[in-house]
């Protein structure tokens, strides 16, 4: 039997430090909102090794890259010339392109939709409901200090890209969705 006290980790107080600097709370806005975010990369991340849609897979390729972006801005994180640590206007108008390009192949919806069908377009409803908590999260914290706004248009337009890239999945493989 091993008598040694475990070891005190940096975390065990209920803190964590922002970019190594801050010290903050750990379920601070901040974190939360940023937490949020890094959910939702993780969860892109799966979608990428479980979808075989290559168009589909560089999109969101793209979005990780983005998600990493966002979080490094609400993190604070100082510009960088090797890296973009700040979301752009260009960034959203991006996703608004590849939301014109879908909605139009797309049969239009007269009613709500229960999320599911194949298990990609489930998993991308999940990212879809993450990223809604994300940018609820985000909201929040633009109440207790300045957040660009770019990055709350880009996760609303991103949640509706995952909605129509999961109706594109079930369309294409012939899976009715459940209407509610």
């Amino acid at each position: 039997m091993n008598d040694q006290q475990p070891k005190k980790w940096p975390g065990d107080a209920g803190k964590t430090r922002m970019l190594g600097v801050h010290e903050l709370d750990k379920d601070s806005l901040s974190i939360e909102a940023t937490g949020s975010v890094d959910e939702l990369n993780s969860f892109v991340g799966l979608a990428i090794d479980k979808i075989e849609n290559a168009v589909m897979v560089d999109i969101l390729k793209d979005i990780q890259n983005d998600l990493f972006t966002i979080g490094a801005e609400l993190a604070g994180s100082p510009r960088r010339d090797d890296k973009s640590t700040h979301l752009e206007a260009s960034h959203v108008v991006r996703l608004e392109e590849h939301i014109h390009r879908l909605d139009h192949t797309l049969k239009p919806l007269d009613k709500f939709i229960l999320p599911g069908g194949t298990a990609d377009a489930a998993l991308l409803h999940v990212a879809r409901s993450v990223c809604r908590r994300a940018e609820r999260r985000v909201i929040s914290l633009k109440k207790e200090k300045i957040v660009n706004d770019d990055i709350i248009k880009y996760l609303n337009r991103l949640s509706y890209l995952f909605f129509l890239f999961a109706r594109q999945i079930n369309e294409g493989e012939g899976v009715s969705e459940q209407k509610w």
